[in-house]
């Protein structure tokens, strides 16, 4: 953690990898010398059981911001303490809070759920078309509202109730990518790759492609949709397509399939 930024690189795009002990580089990541200006945990709560332990971590906003000298407090070191700095070590059943610090920003806060108990919380939502067809009225489509009113304006009155859970699913209806090359068909759904972040701001962890929109923008334009949800971590399932959550030693496997009157030409 920095005690000041340096001025001449605030602002400035860097690039970081991280190396493991046997030597191999991750894939290089960009980011922005911006100070943060909030953090946040992704869920309300967490849970953890005896004799394991959990890597925490506070979200910054700006994505990608520094912070100078985040700190984690237990509320209750006879339930949990912290080791290595953002270490969930349980000692006990039970809840207590974990607290993120960092100077200059208000605290947020998490209850941590110390107990054997395996219990695995889903809760599945309906369609979300980020993106609108040409032939809509582009000053009541998605990209203007999301352009007024920011990627928080669309879950903000559920969003309290979404990241309770252990995994929210959605159904995304349409493409996220840039590609001009529409399938024939009526409708065709697209929107910027960058509206991720609005399912990542909703506490939404994982979503289906299978649906009659999937292939709105061809094999480019659902390779793009998913190289878009990879990007901001969300998972995808769909087709030929299976997706795997682990919770406390449970883990279900999510499978899409969608029937459609489209032929085969048409979908490709």
């Amino acid at each position: 953690a920095y005690t000041q930024p340096f001025e001449e690189e605030k602002n400035q795009v860097y690039w970081w990898y991280a190396v493991d002990k046997a030597g191999n580089m991750t894939a290089p990541v960009s980011g922005t010398f911006t100070e943060a200006e909030s953090l946040s945990f992704s869920k309300k709560s967490y849970f953890v059981t005896p004799g394991s332990s959990m890597t925490i971590h506070a979200d910054v906003r700006p994505k990608n911001a520094y912070v100078n000298h985040l700190t984690y407090t237990p509320s209750d070191e006879k339930v949990f303490r912290i080791d290595q700095g953002n270490i969930i070590v349980p000692v006990s059943e039970g809840k207590a809070k974990v607290t993120a610090s960092a100077d200059g920003l208000p605290d947020t806060t998490a209850e941590i759920t110390v107990s054997d108990a395996k219990t695995v919380t889903i809760t599945a939502v309906g369609d979300c078309t980020l993106g609108t067809d040409p032939s809509l009225a582009a000053d009541t489509s998605f990209p203007a509202f999301q352009a007024v009113h920011g990627d928080s304006y669309f879950f903000q009155n559920v969003r309290d109730i979404l990241s309770q859970d252990d995994l929210t699913i959605a159904n995304v209806v349409g493409t996220l990518t840039t590609s001009d090359q529409r399938a024939n068909k009526k409708f065709t759904f697209k929107g910027d790759p960058a509206y991720t972040a609005i399912l990542k701001d909703g506490s939404i962890e994982a979503v289906t492609l299978a649906n009659n929109h999937t292939m709105d923008y061809g094999a480019r334009g659902y390779e793009d949709t998913q190289a878009a949800l990879d990007d901001e971590g969300i998972a995808h399932f769909g087709g030929r397509e299976v997706s795997f959550f682990e919770k406390d030693g449970v883990r279900p496997a999510f499978l899409g399939a969608s029937y459609t009157t489209l032929t085969r030409e048409e979908r490709a």
